[in-house]
């Protein structure tokens, strides 16, 4: 049995999915290779299933969302492999090492990305400000914590264990896609499961290639799980919870202004009411 597998979430742009999967096969067999078409068309599905037959092929019709998506996958390939590399369908896999076998490399480990144009640094793992609640990337192998910010590795690509990930259990589905993977390290720390960093395993990333363009990830579903990760992990104050209305004002003013996506205003209208239910049920709960 092989040590460790490959794993690819897709979801329809057939092209990206085939440039992952080519890059993945130069460095390992096809049958170390599972691939989930998490809601994509049946032409698409179609299409790679006959470019790639001697993969590992499982098909949802329904788009689980990035969180549903990969808990399908990751326990499929546990049945299968100690060890995973978990890709999205936007990254070109250009160095394949996996961590050396040792108690810090058996929990989640990111690896070493690039920006797919430029060459640069795109992250080693990531920085939650756990005051302020906004993530950024962690840009250099020498870059340090500060007292108010936690390290967790983004869901863009990582190596998980099987032993980690059965004590962590599956990403939170309520998520859909974006903070999950926030969350799942949180978990990890709470358990104290290792997030640790490898850069022999390297990554070119085309960021934001598969839903920048949808406002019901970008404008709903990240400013709605910013505060629902913030509520479920005790994190969440006043100052987050009003940054988060901030922006709803700012982006009201935006799309009013600018007349281009009025379509936007039911999502901005739907996001508005969560944000106001969340601090809600949670001072419920303190007093219940």
């Amino acid at each position: 049995m092989n040590t460790f597998g490959i794993t690819i979430l897709s979801y329809n742009h057939p092209e990206l999915t085939a440039r992952t999967i080519e890059s993945v096969l130069q460095f390992v067999s096809p049958k170390q290779v599972f691939l989930l078409h998490n809601g994509s068309r049946n032409e698409v599905v179609q299409t790679l299933e006959q470019s790639f037959p001697h993969l590992t092929h499982f098909v949802e019709e329904k788009n689980l969302g990035y969180s549903g998506g990969a808990n399908r996958l990751l326990n499929e390939a546990f049945e299968n492999f100690e060890q995973v590399l978990f890709l999205t369908n936007d990254c070109v896999l250009t160095q394949l090492q996996p961590p050396p076998d040792s108690p810090a490399n058996r929990g989640l480990v990111a690896p070493l990305i690039m920006k797919r144009k430029t060459g640069r640094w795109d992250s080693l793992g990531g920085v939650l400000n756990v005051q302020t609640y906004h993530l950024k990337h962690r840009t250099s192998a020498s870059d340090r914590l500060k007292s108010n910010e936690i390290f967790y590795i983004p869901g863009t690509a990582f190596w998980i264990h099987r032993e980690s990930f059965r004590s962590l259990g599956n990403f939170d589905e309520s998520f859909g896609t974006y903070w999950e993977d926030v969350d799942f390290s949180l978990r990890a720390q709470v358990l104290k499961i290792p997030l640790s960093t490898h850069e022999g395993t390297q990554i070119q990333h085309g960021i934001g290639k598969t839903c920048h363009k949808d406002s019901w990830y970008t404008l709903y579903l990240y400013q709605r799980n910013r505060i629902l990760c913030a509520q479920k992990n005790k994190h969440l104050t006043l100052g987050i919870w009003i940054s988060s209305l901030g922006w709803c004002a700012r982006t009201f003013f935006r799309l009013a202004k600018t007349r281009a996506r009025w379509k936007d205003f039911p999502l901005l209208a739907k996001l508005l009411r969560d944000l106001l239910r969340m601090p809600m049920l949670r001072i419920s709960a303190i007093f219940s």
